[in-house]
């Protein structure tokens, strides 16, 4: 059995690039490559981008990637869902499906990575040559199932996260800060004055990225407002509610958790409260969300199923034509439902 520093990737100049190589020129152990490349170890931030930025430098790509001398088609795109959340409704449903429609008009497989919350999945992946590409859901800042990528070289779309940051792969997002301003500019328009955002609880850019824009669009309006993460659990979402209302008293609220929307709903019904009569409500959530109710909501629809399909799309054109990464940012809409109407008195 080879250790993991006798790896090596494609000939540069007559020389093979090695695993020790790119150790050697990120000033690090050939072990710590290793665990950058597959995940199976917590590596800072600092220390994945030195190797990240070795990998791309030296052009590191293991034996056999899609691409280089030795690889081959097998027509496969592996797809990484996120580490978190469950992805069997709403959204990440509408993502998978669009991402069949489209595999199948470009007579391409995917490949369904599930378990890994790493980089170690799509590590066995490329270096077993399963697939020719990938699609990455939920990106995040310094996320490690983006170094095996880099490494394999192959044609790739992370969906979220910001496309600055790894300019050298194809990026498809939607806007949810420009989400959190179209929310605030419906309720403003309806004559609401205080409105509250009911987020996930998380650290992930897209939360942070849509509080900012919600705090910094009711401030231009001169609308009071606050943020506030809720998990999913019923009972916490109750407490948590009737603080907000005791202290707020709001009378709009945008709710852009998919996952905790039914209970927040269900949370106002139980308090006796009407939406929209007594409190409108805003979601950001996916069409088959905002349509689960008898009355469908007022939302901004992410567009999951479009998402899938232009992500399938791109790593097409990738591997037919050898199109440069590209980056593609969908604007929001709001579509009016049944669950927000003018504030009391407006």
């Amino acid at each position: 059995m080879r250790n993991s520093s006798d790896v090596t990737g494609n000939a540069v100049g007559g020389k093979t690039v090695t695993v020790a190589d790119v150790a050697t020129a990120a000033g690090v152990s050939p072990s710590t490559v290793s665990y950058v490349l597959t995940g199976k170890r917590p590596i800072s931030p600092r220390t994945r981008r030195r190797v990240m930025e070795s990998i791309r430098t030296l052009g590191y790509r293991r034996p056999g990637a899609p691409g280089s001398a030795s690889g081959c088609r097998v027509g496969v795109v592996a797809v990484a869902v996120p580490p978190h959340g469950d992805q069997s409704t709403g959204t990440g449903a509408e993502f998978v499906a669009g991402a069949v429609e489209a595999a199948r008009g470009n007579r391409l497989d995917l490949l369904l990575l599930t378990q890994d919350t790493g980089g170690d999945a799509l590590h066995r992946v490329f270096h077993a040559a399963l697939a020719d590409a990938a699609i990455v859901m939920d990106v995040e800042a310094d996320d490690p199932r983006v170094p095996p990528l880099l490494a394999a070289r192959v044609p790739a779309v992370l969906v979220g996260g910001q496309p600055t940051e790894h300019p050298a792969l194809a990026h498809l997002g939607f806007d949810y800060p420009a989400a959190a301003a179209a929310c605030v500019a419906h309720l403003a328009e309806l004559g609401h004055r205080s409105i509250v955002h009911i987020g996930q609880r998380s650290a992930a850019v897209r939360t942070t990225a849509f509080a900012a824009a919600f705090a910094a669009a009711a401030g231009h309006r001169g609308i009071r407002a606050s943020s506030h993460p809720v998990g999913v659990a019923g009972d916490e979402i109750e407490d948590r509610l009737a603080r907000v209302l005791a202290e707020a008293a709001p009378t709009g609220l945008v709710v852009d958790d998919e996952a905790a929307l039914p209970r927040v709903l269900a949370a106002l019904a139980n308090r006796g409260l009407d939406v929209p009569g007594d409190l409108s409500v805003v979601a950001v959530c996916s069409e088959t969300v905002a349509n689960a109710r008898r009355l469908p909501l007022t939302a901004v629809l992410v567009p999951g199923r479009t998402l899938g399909r232009l992500a399938v799309e791109l790593l097409a054109r990738q591997l037919e034509v050898l199109t440069p990464p590209s980056a593609e940012v969908l604007s929001p809409e709001v579509i009016i439902g049944g669950s927000t109407a003018p504030a009391a008195g407006s």
